[in-house]
């Protein structure tokens, strides 16, 4: 995830997933809070998920200001059990 200051604002942002993640996967940042023009990386751990469908994970960012801003990942997940 790329992050960017708009019109100034240079506060640190706390980043978490707010919802949407299938039963079963785990997210991981390697850093949960950043400043703008930080670059984040963001790992999703699926390999004990059984659910197959399009998932909205929310993406938070909330600053210490208090301001929020969500964005959407969209995860389309199919079965990759080929052993049948």
């Amino acid at each position: 995830l790329h992050t960017a200051g708009v019109l100034g604002f240079d506060e640190v942002v706390s980043l978490d997933i707010a919802g949407g993640l299938p039963s079963g996967a785990n997210v991981t940042f390697s850093n949960t809070d950043v400043t703008p023009g930080d670059t984040v990386d963001l790992a999703l751990d699926l390999n004990n998920v059984t659910e197959e469908g399009d998932f909205d994970v929310a993406v938070r960012g909330v600053s210490a200001g208090g301001d929020t801003l969500v964005r959407i990942i969209r995860l389309h997940l199919v079965s990759n059990n080929f052993s049948t």
